[in-house]
């Protein structure tokens, strides 16, 4: 139900007193026209058309259909006359017959016919089939004219609102997400629905607004502010759906910071389906279900790293650089982005590394420029690094991040024991060894030496450019020399003229599990007599030096011979003899004398006939000869340190063996050493 109220300033001559009932407002413009100057269809117009000299009011009730007769006559004369009225009737007026006064400021009197009554039952004018509800009016303007022609000129008019419209239920929500990155797609979603009561469900129109950080307050999005984000979007099945908006970077469109929607609801003003009136949803919760709200923040890439070998971990010859890959970003990192690398190290076998920085750590930084497109960019370290000391190396890499995007560090973690991000520099397991023939020789027989260097296998590196020096011992008729010939790898060489010779090789790279071996070989005499020690050094460029010692010796029998007589004198008839004992002294530094022999030329006198009484298992000696020129001959073999061997030989005598027989001296040889007697 809806009633209206008007006065007129004059009740004499043909008037007209007009009520519209709007879905839209109409307000002047100030240039002499209205801001919308076209109805609605479904529009009302009540009038009370003033005839007979203004003395007679009749009420005519009118709808605007549009097109060329706009203006639709529902009916004519209703005229209020009894109590309830309306119960029966759909519309009706009434002007006052005699004079009153105003019940309101400034109290005039009015004489008959100046004050009008309306009431319009808008419900039973508008029936809706299954027990929907009738159209609403939000607006009214209420005017005067110079008769009771519809066209008739306008002399008075006001305008203002009244609500026979409610507000549906209308909700919201952000999309996109609670945090959104520059550049990302953002949008709203409204839902509009029927409050109940037999109410269709809305349609109409959308418009959405976007409140930046500095606009939005404790309610989200004020009325009045933001910017309209597209054109208002019609409502399909309660649902509408903004245009996109989206941060551009360059320049960027969305700051960082909070940012809130507010959704406004403009009602369709089709006669048939008007029963709305606007309303308006914004509020200042983050993400969810009916959030409003959402925040653009910096883009967090991940960066990833993975270090780069130059050569084949040996220490020496090589070098390392990383390489970090830096995404997903938001735009393009501006011009001198770059990526700070850390290299700390060497960390030993077993030992987990920390990458803490300070007591010479790191040990080496550099940078790299950003280059790539497509939100995934890397850099590449501007400078290597050559390690100078075995161990595991390992890197670091971090982005200070930018405008767009915050910064990155890898490891992420904290802890530096990343495996893409390590190598380790190993050190070659260089061994050299120096082996005599033999502990000792005798004189005359050759000494001799074998080097071998070799590098071990098993987690070790190349040994590179081996060299082997060794200055060879010198003695007495010792000359060294290589033999059997050297066959690589490399070159061995002696050099250098007894006293000073030195063997020198060079070995080139031995790889893990390769060797190299040398024989050096010197004749000897009995004059070398004497210990030959000796050390080889092999010293790679990538590994501290190694060393071996071997030391032989060469050895001299020492022989002696005794003779001894049975007796200084013997009477004649008497036997005589002599026990010969050959020895070779003991002790560490005596050779064995080998094949040694005696030779014994035994004296001669009358009656004198030597014959051999004992002598070594084998019977070694023999007497050759005649008597007077007789020789004792022995061939004992080797006699080693602290051996002998004795032989007893014995003769008669005469009376004619008075005198002493001629005294003869024994001759004791050896090959393998000199004999005395």
């Amino acid at each position: 139900l809806a009633f209206f109220g008007e006065e007129r300033a004059s009740s004499n001559g043909d008037s007209f007193a007009g009520f519209w009932l709007t879905k839209t407002a109409h307000t002047c413009s100030g240039s002499g026209s209205f801001s919308n100057g076209n109805h609605d269809v479904g529009d009302l117009l009540v009038v009370s058309n003033y005839t007979n000299g203004g003395r007679a009011a009749t009420v005519q009730l009118y709808e605007w259909v549009g097109g060329g007769s706009p203006l639709n006559l529902l009916g004519s004369g209703f005229t209020c006359g009894v109590v309830n009225a309306l119960a029966s009737n759909d519309i009706c007026g009434i002007a006052n017959a005699n004079a009153v006064t105003e019940p309101w400021a400034p109290k005039l009197s009015l004489t008959g016919n100046q004050f009008i009554e309306v009431g319009v039952d808008i419900t039973d004018l508008f029936p809706v089939p299954n027990g929907q509800a009738a159209p609403c009016f939000g607006n009214f303007i209420a005017e005067t004219r110079s008769s009771q022609q519809t066209t008739a000129t306008l002399k008075d008019f006001t305008t203002g609102t009244f609500n026979t419209c409610i507000a549906p239920p209308l909700s919201t929500t952000a999309t996109g997400g609670s945090s959104a990155l520059p550049g990302s797609s953002q949008h709203d979603v409204a839902t509009v629905s029927s409050p109940g009561g037999g109410l269709p469900t809305p349609t109409g129109t959308i418009t959405f607004s976007l409140c930046r950080p500095n606009q939005i307050t404790v309610a989200g999005c004020p009325a009045g502010a933001g910017t309209q984000v597209g054109s208002p979007v019609t409502i399909s099945s309660g649902h509408a759906t903004s245009a996109d908006v989206t941060g551009a970077t360059t320049p960027n469109d969305l700051d960082l910071g909070k940012y809130c929607w507010r959704a406004d609801y403009a009602p369709d003003t089709a006669a048939s389906n008007h029963h709305y009136g606007p309303t308006t949803e914004t509020n200042a919760t983050v993400g969810g279900a009916g959030g409003e709200c959402f925040s653009v923040v910096k883009g967090s890439p991940a960066l990833t790293t993975s270090i780069g070998v130059t050569g084949n971990g040996d220490l020496g010859s090589t070098s390392y650089g990383d390489t970090a890959t830096l995404s997903p970003t938001v735009g393009s990192p501006g011009p001198g982005e770059t990526v700070a690398f850390s290299l700390f190290g060497p960390y030993a076998t077993g030992t987990t590394p920390t990458c803490a920085v300070g007591a010479g750590q790191p040990v080496f930084t550099t940078t790299g420029p950003l280059s790539g497109s497509g939100g995934t960019w890397t850099a590449v370290t501007a400078a290597s690094f050559t390690p100078t000391a075995i161990g595991t190396y390992v890197w670091t890499a971090s982005y200070a991040g930018d405008a767009l995007n915050n910064a990155a560090s890898e490891p992420a973690s904290g802890s530096c024991d990343v495996a893409s991000e390590k190598a380790t520099i190993v050190a070659p397991g260089l061994h050299i060894t120096k082996t005599a023939d033999a502990p000792s020789v005798t004189g005359g027989a050759p000494i001799g030496f074998t080097v071998t260097v070799s590098n071990g296998s098993g987690g070790t590196g190349t040994g590179k450019a081996v060299a082997v020096a060794d200055p060879l011992p010198s003695g007495q008729d010792v000359s060294w020399s290589i033999s059997p010939a050297y066959s690589g790898p490399g070159t061995c060489d002696v050099t250098g003229s007894v006293p000073t010779q030195v063997l020198s090789c060079a070995l080139g790279d031995l790889a893990i599990g390769a060797s190299a071996s040398v024989h050096i070989v010197s004749a000897t005499t009995f004059a070398s007599a004497g210990s030959y020690p000796n050390t080889a050094t092999a010293t790679p460029t990538n590994a501290p030096a190694v060393s071996a010692s071997a030391a032989t010796k060469v050895l001299d029998p020492n022989l002696s011979i005794t003779k001894t007589a049975d007796s200084a004198t013997v009477g004649s008839g008497s036997a005589i003899g002599f026990t010969i004992t050959t020895g070779n002294a003991s002790g560490a530094d005596v050779a064995t004398a080998t094949s040694v022999t005696l030779n014994d030329p035994l004296p001669g006198a009358s009656g004198v006939s030597w014959s051999i009484d004992t002598q070594p298992t084998g019977n070694p000696c023999a007497i050759s000869g005649s008597a007077g020129s007789q020789v004792l001959a022995c061939s004992f073999g080797d006699l080693a340190a602290g051996s002998s061997a004795s032989v007893h030989i014995t003769s008669p005598t005469t009376s004619g063996s008075w005198a002493s027989p001629r005294p003869r001296r024994p001759a004791l040889t050896c090959r393998s050493g000199r004999g005395s007697d």
